[in-house]
């Protein structure tokens, strides 16, 4: 199940989220209602600029396109740096305009991905040592053939 949100663009607050959203965030409801949550609260500050912006009158910053999707890194209450995939989408109700976010949790794939790569990694390294001792047996023998027929002469 997708964490989702939903953002008021015109203060730049998320005003409400699903259970999926508070876990992954180590938040409880009454922590969204009892703050101004700004969405820069939740996202790491080094992956703000992969938000293609515009700002509005009220110089808060959003997605230009009606929908965009990005890998970003969120930050949880105990500052814990979580790896997601979010997708946000405009909505416009009562006059008012909203970006729903949709955000998946991709630490497990990353890490699986890693693991791919790492053992990727050591195969290459076998494949280069069993490559070298091949060729150096293989250059080693027709001295050792010469020296045998040598010395059985």
């Amino acid at each position: 199940v997708d964490a989702v949100f939903v953002l008021d663009r015109e203060r730049g607050t998320i005003v409400a989220a699903n259970q999926e959203l508070l876990g992954l965030l180590e938040v409880e409801s009454d922590d969204l209602a009892a703050q101004d949550f700004a969405w820069e609260k939740i996202i790491h500050l080094g992956d703000r600029s992969v938000f293609h912006t515009w700002k509005d009158a009220a110089g808060v910053r959003f997605p230009v396109k009606l929908e965009e999707s990005f890998e970003v890194r969120i930050l949880n209450a105990s500052g814990k740096e979580i790896p997601v995939n979010m997708t946000l989408k405009h909505m416009r109700w009562k006059q008012r305009e909203y970006l729903i976010g949709f955000v998946n949790d991709i630490s497990e794939q990353l890490g699986q991905e890693e693991r791919l790569q790492e053992e990727i990694r050591e195969q290459k390294k076998r494949m280069k040592w069993e490559s070298l001792v091949s060729g150096m047996a293989t250059s080693m023998s027709s001295p050792l053939r010469i020296w045998a027929i040598s010395q059985a002469s």
